[in-house]
């Protein structure tokens, strides 16, 4: 077995990179085996002939370890995540409501404006005066 240097970051956008040591037979079985160990990035793999440091973790590969198949993974297009976008809010009308409103306290983008259906309208303004109605139909007019 050789020893390799594995540098990998737990989140690339924060700059911190750190280095452990793996025995394995190969740059790619150490960096296989290494992914397996956490949710980190492996940036590089390079053979060394370093001691480790005082705390420096070394792991090992286990004897004929091998790394599991990779999944395929297949793209979808911008139309088909859109689709599927649109599926998932009609059929959760609640959820979509709370996404628009949260959007609009966001940025105010929609400018509060709300629409309702003509059919919501009795439950929304139960125990209003029709003049009141009338008064805020023609207050957007004026």
């Amino acid at each position: 077995m050789k020893t390799f240097e594995i540098t990998f970051t737990s989140d690339p956008k924060s700059g911190i990179y750190s280095a452990n040591l793996i025995n394995a037979e190969s740059a790619e079985q150490a960096t296989a085996y290494f992914k397996t160990l956490g949710t980190c990035e492996v940036i590089g793999c390079t053979e060394t002939q370093s001691r480790p440091k005082p705390g420096q973790p070394v792991h090992t590969v286990p004897e004929g370890w091998e790394a599991p198949e990779e999944e395929e993974t297949t793209k979808r297009t911008a139309e088909e995540v859109t689709a599927d976008i649109i599926e998932f809010f009609e059929n959760n009308e609640d959820i979509y409501n709370e996404a628009i409103e949260e959007l609009d306290s966001y940025n105010g983008y929609l400018g509060d404006d709300r629409y309702f259906s003509m059919d919501e309208l009795d439950e929304l303004h139960n125990g209003t005066e029709p003049s009141e109605l009338l008064r805020r139909a023609a207050a957007p007019l004026l």
